[in-house]
């Protein structure tokens, strides 16, 4: 049982994104390492703080509006997952060549989905959704 553990643990060892590599800790590379898993681990929070939100929408309120933007709330918090563990795996592939990245064009993006659904939110406050979408 031991060998077969063996030969499992030597194979994902040979794949790159599990294989654990010591290297000397030249200038800032471990505070930016960590750095950059504290920022992966917050924006997971935030996805699944994101999805619960989604779920209370959808659930507890139970109109069509409330359903929506609870769906809204689920993808924005799925989203956030997906992206966070790529954009952490980006980092780190950065970081370990020695190089300094900044993307802006994705930090756009996001905050432009986060604010179509600010603005959905907002509206949905005011608008009278009595009847709105029912039979």
């Amino acid at each position: 049982m031991i060998k077969a553990w063996d030969e499992v643990t030597a194979v994902l060892s040979s794949i790159s994104l599990f294989s654990y590599q010591a290297r000397p800790n030249a200038g800032s590379r471990a505070r930016d390492l960590f750095a950059s898993e504290r920022t992966f681990l917050s924006w997971l929070r935030t996805g699944l703080a994101s999805i619960t939100m989604g779920l209370a929408f959808g659930k507890l309120l139970g109109t069509v509006i409330s359903k929506v933007v609870g769906a809204l709330l689920i993808s924005m918090g799925a989203f956030l997952i997906v992206y966070s563990g790529q954009h952490y795996y980006w980092n780190i592939y950065h970081i370990e060549r020695g190089e300094t990245i900044f993307d802006r064009l994705r930090s756009y993006i996001f905050v432009g989905f986060l604010s179509l659904i600010a603005l959905s939110c907002f509206i949905l406050l005011f608008v009278n959704t009595e009847g709105f979408l029912t039979r």
